[in-house]
């Protein structure tokens, strides 16, 4: 058999060879020349393992009787490669160790980076990181890092919208003094007016960006930040000396609209009753008083109410505010005699068998009994800051959280929560998509055959002008088909991270909880509990105080 000595190194050609006799050594295989070179010192050269297998062969051969040569392994030194990235903001190095030769250097590095003519952004750490892979890694082996970066240009800030007035579902409803020494607690404040001239918005301008550059020094425009849209809504209007900046062009209620401001004109009525009659305003109302029993209150803007709502109807474009609070009755045919419906938020202090409609949030200071509740956002029962209040009976739905001092009851109707409803809208979306590409994807193969008749036929130009079109825009509504898809997805699969029930100080039995396409329903007493859902389970843990309002 073969010792290492039988290995012949070649100075001039870098080789280490052996001469096979096939009288000696026609049994050999490759794997006894893998362990041959491994025991020598050339075992970290690069082996010619395609040689060994052809004159292994060549070996055998009943015509073979002379000594065959064999090159076994070269010696290789180490070496670098470079790369500039197509958008040339990136120079990207790879080392390749050495098999048994000289490493690659530093030194033989610089002279590529020069003939690259690269003037900016070279990483000392990373070109040491890449050397240091000499003494690390295995022979031969290849190491890659960006070794000099451009800098991008950084987009301006955005400009931005900062109203200067409060509104008035931002006011903190507060008994009012009758004197130094005591307070009215019927009396919560009315809504602060502006008047005309006075300060709503300002718009502020869009910052500048930083300009980069590419990795040979040419500069990279920054792109400026987007001008906020700047609208003055009914009742406001542009200042005549600050192109910036809305004012009130009239007395009345601020309102928050999409990218401005306007204000409200503001009826102001005592109360209603049946003597005063129904009221449909358009623009916003101010009822310093009561609203009584079967009375109807609808307005375009917001709806202030100083008292009580009892057993009335209450309908708003924008906020509904009840200093006090709302008082209905169940109907013979289990309808709600109170109820209030807005385009904006609703807050109340306390809430009995009314019908409660928001496309915002649904604010209730005290207790809310046997409600049906439903909010597009979020809704808040109780008074965290008292530990008072909570949801009785009913049924709350909201589509983000619903926060709550106490939820249930220890005896009693069942209270029901329903969180998270756009679960099965976006699980029907999504069904839905998946069916768009088969259906679009067989009109193209429709049109692509009548196609290629056409084209044999060699007629209908024109008509084959017009399939291509056709093909075109249905490839397009299946690449717009398939972002939408994506997008849904990436949103069902994050949904329950943005959905739960927060409970601040006790959670009672018997609350029927529906979050998303989990259904549970409490059986015993808890804490301060937060209610969600953990891979696809339905669960109650004990957490510390939410901070919430």
């Amino acid at each position: 058999m073969l010792n290492t000595q039988a290995l012949l190194w070649e100075p001039a050609s870098r080789q280490v060879s052996i001469s096979l006799d096939p009288q000696l050594h026609q049994q050999l295989n490759v794997d006894d020349i893998e362990k041959l070179l491994k025991k020598s010192r050339f075992r970290e050269f690069e082996p010619h393992h395609d040689l060994w297998e052809k004159t292994l062969t060549e070996l055998k051969l009943e015509n073979c009787d002379a000594p065959i040569p064999l090159r076994v392994a070269t010696q290789v030194d180490g070496s670098w490669q470079l790369q500039v990235e197509p958008d040339l903001m990136a120079l990207v190095a790879t080392i390749t160790l050495p098999r048994g030769g000289k490493p690659a250097t530093l030194e033989q590095l610089l002279p590529l980076i020069k003939a690259q003519k690269v003037q900016h952004g070279l990483s000392r750490r990373a070109i040491k990181g890449l050397l240091e892979c000499n003494s690390s890694a295995q022979p031969g082996s290849k190491h890659q890092a960006t070794i000099a970066q451009g800098k991008p240009p950084s987009k301006g800030k955005d400009g931005y919208l900062e109203r200067l007035v409060a509104l008035p579902s931002e006011r903190k409803l507060t008994p009012q003094k009758k004197d130094e020494q005591r307070v009215d607690m019927r009396n919560l404040g009315s809504p602060k007016m502006v008047g005309r001239g006075d300060l709503l918005m300002r718009r502020h301008p869009p910052q500048p960006g930083k300009n980069g550059y590419d990795l040979y020094g040419t500069v990279l425009p920054a792109e400026r930040g987007q001008v906020a849209a700047f609208i003055a809504g009914d009742g406001a209007e542009i200042s005549p000396n600050d192109p910036h900046l809305i004012i009130a062009a009239r007395t009345g209620l601020p309102m928050e609209i999409n990218n401005g401001i306007a204000v409200e004109e503001l009826l102001s009525v005592n109360e209603v009753t049946v003597r005063t009659g129904n009221l449909n305003f358009i623009g916003a109302i101010e009822i310093k008083g009561n609203v009584e029993e079967g009375m109807l209150v609808e307005a375009t803007g917001s709806i202030h109410i100083g008292g009580s709502v009892e057993g009335a109807i209450i309908k708003a474009g924008g906020d509904i505010l009840v200093n006090q609070g709302v008082i209905g009755r169940q109907r013979e045919d289990g309808t709600l005699a109170a109820q209030l419906q807005a385009g904006g938020n609703i807050q109340a202090q306390y809430a009995q068998y009314t019908d409660i409609n928001a496309i915002g949030d649904i604010s209730v200071e005290l207790h809310c009994q046997h409600c049906l509740l439903q909010s597009e956002q979020n809704i808040f029962i109780g008074d965290p800051q008292r530990g008072q209040g909570g949801l009785i009976g009913g049924k709350a739905t909201a589509r983000r959280q619903l926060y709550c001092v106490e939820l249930g009851a220890k005896a009693g109707a069942e209270t029901r929560v329903t969180i998270g409803r756009d679960y099965h809208d976006l699980k029907r979306q999504i069904e839905q998509l998946h069916h768009v590409p088969s259906e679009i994807s067989k009109e193209i193969i429709t049109l692509q055959l009548h196609k290629k008749k056409l084209l044999t036929e060699g007629t209908g130009q024109a008509e084959i002008t017009a399939i291509d079109s056709l093909v075109a825009d249905h490839q397009s509504q299946l690449n717009e088909n398939q972002q939408q898809l994506e997008q849904l997805e990436t949103t069902l699969a994050d949904f329950y991270q943005h959905v739960n029930v927060q409970v601040l100080k006790k959670l009672h039995p018997r609350v029927a909880f529906e979050i998303g396409k989990e259904r549970f329903t409490s059986i015993e007493e808890a804490g301060p509990s937060k209610v969600a859902v953990d891979q696809g389970t339905l669960i109650i843990e004990s957490f510390a105080v939410p901070k919430w309002r």
